[in-house]
């Protein structure tokens, strides 16, 4: 296994970019962004096609643009079946971990990977959930790094964060 090797972001393709970067940690060779966005039932809004080779447009769906990984034909582990990767996902919501950073410690000291999906409504006080968002100054799209104070007040919430383990 490889050191993370963190990667830039396509709109919308929080999930993903985190997705990809795992996967490149544990050495398995994989599409682009776009195209695995594809397979998760990505969705943009029309305006934001242009930033695209191929993706679905429409209007805003219940979970928000981005991924549609809630939806069996496009969870992760359909992913993971669909290529043969030997990796399976498992869904968490934060008050069934427990004490949350000793779940992530034990984690990812086991070799596991997470993917931490959260709300920036909840967390920001405006967008909606992801790994990602738009700086309102610059208007270009960042990966956001939640701040620890943010995160414990919030993580509890049931509505704010869902987990994804990875493991073999």
């Amino acid at each position: 296994m490889r050191k993370l090797r963190l990667l830039k972001q396509k709109p919308y393709c929080c999930v993903p970019a985190c997705l990809a970067m795992i996967l490149d940690r544990r050495i398995i060779r994989h599409d682009s962004q776009e195209k695995i966005g594809n397979d998760l039932g990505l969705i943009v809004p029309p305006e934001s096609a242009k930033y695209f080779k191929k993706v679905r447009t429409g209007r805003r769906p219940a979970a928000g643009f981005g991924t549609q990984i809630q939806k069996k034909e496009f969870s992760i582990n359909h992913f993971f079946i669909k290529y043969k990767i030997s990796l399976r996902e498992k869904y968490y919501l934060p008050k069934s971990i427990g004490d949350a950073l000793a779940f992530m410690s034990s984690n990812l000291k086991s070799g596991g990977d997470i993917i931490m999906c959260f709300n920036h409504k909840t967390v920001y006080g405006k967008g909606d959930w992801g790994a990602r968002g738009r700086c309102p100054k610059s208007k270009t799209w960042k990966s956001y790094s939640l701040r620890p104070s943010t995160w414990h007040q919030t993580f509890q919430d049931s509505q704010a964060f869902h987990s994804y383990a990875f493991a073999r």
